[in-house]
């Protein structure tokens, strides 16, 4: 890929997931190895700039150190460029004063400290800044800052920098802190852009250089530069400009986007979930780019369970018919197993009390009307065991926060000692878990798996047990999916920390009661829904690193070509 090719397809290397930092170190790497902006073989050789530098400046005399310009360095430079070093271009200067805070005032003269310095830019973070009244003595003199001085921590975080803009008015700096002043023919920006490019960072992690988080004035002064054409660095520095400021847009925009885009997700969400007309309904998955994956999982629980997911059919067994035949059946299991003496929830719901609306055909009842809840055992826990066992233990571990039976690996208890066969689970039972170990889950039902092995009925969580056929368990595990359902145990369980539910409070929930013809229907439109979903979300992810991988090519090829 050629730096045209790269320009060509910035915007697509922005939007990838990290794009713009890695725009921004690209930019900065093109531009110290002359890739940015074409040559012109009309301007003076940077061989005779640091030349005149040398003689009106004499940069290197002032510092008393040793620094010469070279045609060697790590990779080739165009032509009219020249390596050289930061000595041999400024003057350096760092502060001996270490008595600085007995000179802290609440106003006068700025004091640039390690914190006002910046990673990746010489923006100066002046929101917190001390102040001082200098002693007077030479010292204080000696590093009081003037407009387009170089600042670089040579202390602890080393390579942090700052540019002195003008009007900054009088300010010094303390012992930590590097001062690289350049003559004003130099004083265009480009020292500064070089600086904070990934080259010249390296430089500063550089083992051979001073100590540890340390850096002594002559590893500042020793540091490489690629030297271009006084002209060239000017457009260099004109070029980056630009470019850093479209890196700015583009990142304000995809901060304001991830801004709003959770709250036009919700507001997709509400409509089509209060008004589900067809063209709402048709919207719902080529409005991808509004509607967040998770948010168009909860529009279609709710529409399924509002009865506008599906049509209701004239010869579907109408609701009143179904309740009686429940009714009969949970009196036959409560007379046969005692269950009324253990659960009293003879709570009739109200019409005026329903929780959202439904087809006529349906009708309102609650949970304990369908079904009884099981709770499990309390297994010792010294017979727990990381290594394979004849039982696997489930626990409120094993759920997925959406619904959906989770896996351990590693992380699987096993039981090693006897068990109650009426605390083993048989696959296809639909449990939820009543203590809320991670955000979410309490009330998030899965099924056991049919995979071979044998798992246990643990005390923390129940499992449903339904009074007849004419109830679903998939359509139950829908509706323990709405966040109808989850709210109403998120505001009846108890505890702070952990949060806990018990069977009478899950049993309590209103439960809208349909044919099972209808339910199937809905279990089926739901399940088609769900998977073209997952589909999308796949593809959005696959989107993301393909435009990962293409920005990483991109960094990949043109760095390659800058380093030949």
């Amino acid at each position: 890929m050629s730096p045209q090719d790269f320009l060509a397809h910035f915007h697509e290397i922005a939007n990838a997931p990290g794009g713009v930092a890695r725009l921004r170190e690209l930019i900065l790497s093109l531009a110290v190895r002359g890739m940015l902006v074409p040559q012109d073989t009309s301007d003076e050789p940077a061989s005779m700039l640091l030349q005149r530098v040398k003689s009106i400046a004499k940069s290197s005399k002032r510092n008393g150190l040793t620094a010469r310009a070279s045609s060697n360095g790590p990779h080739l430079l165009p032509q009219g460029w020249i390596w050289t070093s930061i000595g041999e271009l400024a003057l350096l200067v760092t502060s001996g004063y270490r008595d600085w805070a007995a000179h802290y005032s609440s106003s006068g003269a700025k004091f640039v400290r390690m914190g006002n310095l910046s990673r990746g830019s010489y923006r100066m973070r002046l929101h917190s800044v001390q102040h001082v009244r200098p002693p007077s003595d030479s010292e204080g003199a000696r590093t009081r800052l003037e407009a387009n001085d170089i600042l670089i921590s040579i202390t602890g975080e080393v390579g942090l920098l700052g540019l002195v803009p003008d009007g900054f008015g009088e300010a010094y700096i303390n012992q930590h802190t590097c001062l690289i002043r350049l003559p004003e023919e130099l004083q265009n920006r480009y020292i500064a852009e070089y600086l904070r490019s990934p080259f010249a960072q390296g430089q500063f992690n550089e083992p051979q250089r001073g100590l540890k988080n340390s850096f002594r004035l002559t590893d500042v002064t020793g540091m490489l530069v690629a030297l271009p054409p006084l002209a060239e660095q000017k457009r260099i520095v004109a070029k980056v400009e630009e470019l850093m400021a479209l890196c700015d847009a583009l990142e304000a925009q995809q901060q304001e986007r991830a801004r709003l885009l959770p709250r036009i997700s919700r507001a997709t969400h509400t409509r089509l979930t209060n008004s589900p007309i067809q063209p709402h309904l048709d919207s719902l998955f080529t409005d991808l780019a509004y509607i967040s994956p998770d948010d168009m999982r909860r529009t279609i629980i709710n529409l399924a369970f509002q009865g506008n997911l599906t049509q209701q059919l004239p010869y579907d067994d109408p609701a009143d018919a179904i309740v009686q035949r429940l009714s009969a059946a949970r009196s036959r299991h409560e007379t046969k197993g005692g269950l009324r003496s253990r659960i009293q929830l003879d709570m009739p719901l109200q019409s005026s009390s329903a929780p959202f609306g439904i087809p006529n055909s349906w009708k309102w009842g609650r949970l304990h009307e369908v079904a009884w809840i099981k709770h499990g055992y309390a297994f010792d826990s010294g017979s727990f065991s990381d290594t394979p066992t004849d039982y696997v233990v489930a626990t409120p571990g094993n759920f997925f926060e959406r619904g959906g039976f989770r896996e351990r690996g590693v992380r699987t208890k096993y039981f090693a000692g006897k068990v109650d066969p009426e605390f083993i689970f048989h696959a296809g039972d639909l449990i939820i878990p009543m203590t809320e170990q991670a955000p979410g889950l309490l009330g998030s039902p899965a099924f056991i798996p049919d995979d071979g092995k044998t798992y246990i009925h643990n005390q923390r969580l129940g499992k449903l047990c339904f009074y007849s056929d004419e109830v679903s368990p998939w359509f139950a595990y829908c509706f323990f999916n709405t966040p109808f359902f989850r709210s109403e145990l998120s505001r009846t369980c108890t505890g702070m920390k952990v949060r806990h539910t018990s069977p009478s409070r899950v049993l309590a929930v209103p439960f809208p009661i349909c044919s099972i013809a209808e339910q199937r229907r809905i279990v089926a439109k739901v399940d088609e829904l769900m998977a073209l979903v997952d589909t999308l979300e796949a593809q959005q992810q696959q989107k993301s690193r393909l435009a990962e991988a293409f920005a990483q090519t991109c960094v990949a090829s043109l760095t390659a070509i800058a380093s030949d």
